[in-house]
């Protein structure tokens, strides 16, 4: 970047924040400033912003509802990307109200831009003058019903429009939305792939694994992909050449997908591709989003492809480990759910036993001892209330079965059926370590008290 452009940068950022910053207590001018800008109307009212130089061509700002989007044409087309919503108010404001009445000898002949301002049922034209005088430059303002007015604009919103672009005002939010949720999400890396759905409200991990998915585990990774930001745009076209930014080959791709409220209107799919590193330090990734929309099979681009930077710290707090997301209990249901369990050892007699009222009775319908509902009870927390160590996909090593234990409802049905092996100590340094197979999985838990429920289990009767 150039001095003079990072003078230019520097001032129309300090001027947005100001103007931004007044936003927080009203959005409009004051009575005396309405009464002597030369605008007819609020900022409130625009809907949108057009900008035409010689340099850029046009750039357009519009409005949809509270929403605010930038739009410009590069080499190979068309290409939009959400506006940051306060930049976008804070800079219609800033023109609005720096807009005054002047000598018509101000009158500018020969504009270095054009802005055109349009609202719901009019439109004006402002053509900027090129030389600043006194902080201001000369400028023309014209509707189609009136002729045109000379008038005057500082020369920092001069600089903001004719110098600078409104692409500055897009949003550094990389994958914008996702705030409202997400229905699918996909991670996939050059050796992992990890995929998980929703479900009436209920995450699952559909790859590389089938299993019940923690939900604050997984809106979890929703947070950490809805809050990446680029720090800094790349100038590109619609379809850039990739590979000077290691997007050729992307070394990782996340997809979101959102569908639609009450399932009427189309699909909004999110890709974010990440690409070499930007730095020496490898300290920023460029990286590419675009958002698509799918709907009766067919799919068209929304907003982008736009190239950035990304912090690598805040790429890395993406958790692509399979494990990390499962439930971490082994049995779905919560332990007042269950009101009889039976328990069948790997050798030995099984036993089978429900909750009358709040004590434990065999199935002769005698109260089983003190000693049989601690241990009873101590299982049932194990499986349904405490959270495992570790989630592995396969047998380890060291396993040993003691029983398969069955839990059951009031009325008998099955609640999950879940084998119990101990784990065997000359692996895990003497300590007691219980290992449940479940759903093709198997947890892990180290736990005081184990060696105890152990000795239970192998012989309840």
């Amino acid at each position: 970047m150039t001095p003079r452009a990072l003078v230019v940068s520097l001032s129309i950022t300090l001027a947005l924040g100001f103007a931004a910053l007044g936003l927080l207590w009203f959005d409009g001018p004051s009575a005396a400033q309405a009464a002597s800008s030369a605008m007819p109307f609020r900022s409130a009212d625009v809907s949108s912003l057009t900008v035409t130089t010689k340099e850029r061509g046009s750039e357009r700002l519009e409005r949809n509802g509270s929403d605010w989007t930038i739009r410009w044409t590069g080499p190979d087309g068309e290409l939009s990307w959400p506006a940051d919503g306060g930049r976008a108010r804070a800079g219609i404001r800033l023109l609005l109200e720096s807009t005054m009445p002047a000598d018509e000898r101000d009158r500018t002949e020969a504009p270095s831009a054009t802005v055109r301002i349009e609202t719901e049922s009019e439109a004006w034209t402002l053509s900027l003058g090129e030389t600043a005088v006194g902080g201001s430059v000369p400028a023309t303002l014209e509707d189609a019903a009136s002729r045109p007015q000379a008038v005057r604009v500082s020369g920092d919103v001069r600089r903001m429009l004719a110098e600078s672009s409104l692409l500055g005002w897009r949003s550094s939010v990389a994958l914008p939305g996702l705030d409202g949720g997400a229905s699918r999400m996909l991670l996939s890396a050059r050796d992992a792939r990890l995929r998980l759905a929703k479900f009436g409200g209920r995450w699952a991990i559909i790859e590389p694994i089938s299993a019940r998915a923690d939900l604050q585990r997984a809106e979890s990774l929703r947070g950490v992909l809805a809050s990446l930001r680029f720090e800094s745009f790349e100038t590109m076209s619609a379809s850039p050449d990739a590979s000077g930014w290691g997007l050729s080959d992307p070394l990782a791709t996340v997809v979101v997908e959102q569908d639609p409220a009450g399932g009427v209107g189309p699909v909004v799919r999110l890709t974010l591709e990440v690409g070499s590193p930007a730095d020496t330090s490898g300290s920023r990734m460029f990286s590419r989003c675009v958002i698509e929309t799918i709907e009766n099979g067919h799919t068209s681009v929304r907003h982008g492809p736009v190239v950035g930077t990304i912090a690598a710290e805040e790429l890395n707090r993406i958790q692509p480990n399979a494990g990390f997301y499962v439930v971490r209990r082994a049995a779905e249901c919560a332990p007042p759910d269950v009101r009889a369990i039976d328990v069948t050892p790997q050798s030995g007699a099984s036993i089978s036993v429900r909750r009358v009222g709040g004590s434990w009775h065999d199935g002769a319908g005698a109260e089983v001892t003190p000693a049989q509902a601690e241990r009873i009870n101590s299982l049932i927390r194990l499986v349904a209330s405490t959270e495992c160590f570790e989630v592995v996909f396969q047998i380890p090593s060291g396993w040993q079965p003691i029983a398969e234990i069955t839990l059951r409802d009031a009325s008998g049905a099955s609640l999950g059926r879940h084998l119990v092996a101990k784990i065997d100590p000359a692996l895990t340094g003497g300590q007691s370590v219980i290992g449940v197979l479940s759903d093709g999985l198997v947890r892990v838990y180290r736990a005081d008290g184990l060696s105890a429920l152990l000795t239970w289990l192998e012989r309840p009767n």
